[in-house]
């Protein structure tokens, strides 16, 4: 399930931000989170912790070339884009709405 380039949020932390997994080593995952400049250890199983799929019509950013996309569908890691490129995982960064309620307005 686990695999470098997997994206994923802390369930007990969710300031921390998108995780990436950097390393899978057994049953340990060693996840950065940019936003916040923190890497950690975490149990990859039994920690509550799920992979942050992109659901379609999300929008993300391709970390390769920093355009910005749109997400069609996801299928064992590899993300379909609505212009029909399939990238994978480890290449798209989700462009997360902002969670306050002002963020929230704004976006609209």
């Amino acid at each position: 399930m686990w695999q470098p380039g997997s994206k994923l949020r802390h369930p007990f932390n969710p300031d921390l931000g998108v995780g990436v997994v950097v390393e899978v080593d057994g049953r340990l995952l060693r996840v950065n989170f940019p936003e916040v400049g923190e890497e950690m250890t975490l149990a990859g199983e039994g920690a509550g912790i799920e992979r942050l799929v992109l659901s379609p019509g999300s929008t993300a950013r391709l970390a390769s070339t920093g355009e910005s996309v749109r997400i069609a569908s996801e299928k064992d890691h590899v993300y379909q884009l609505d212009d029909g490129r399939s990238v994978p995982e480890a290449d798209v960064w989700p462009l997360v709405q902002g969670d306050t309620p002002v963020e929230r307005l704004a976006a609209l």
